[in-house]
């Protein structure tokens, strides 16, 4: 299995990192945005944007193979 670090782009599915970025801080995330889903929800909004603080423009992804 190889992995590599890639820009993130509109089109990578957004729930999977929107999990991934719960779980690093799920007290904050929970009063933040009261619920998984909420964020989810969010999440999904801004991610295919070019601007933002969860946009996809603002991460990097490490993908396999």
């Amino acid at each position: 299995m190889s992995v590599c670090i890639v820009d993130a782009q509109a089109e990578h599915p957004s729930e999977p990192i929107a999990d991934l970025i719960w779980t690093v801080d799920k007290p904050l995330m929970t009063i933040l945005f009261g619920t998984r889903d909420r964020w989810r929800r969010v999440f999904a909004s801004d991610w295919p944007e070019n601007k933002g603080i969860v946009c996809h423009k603002q991460m990097t992804l490490a993908v396999r193979n």
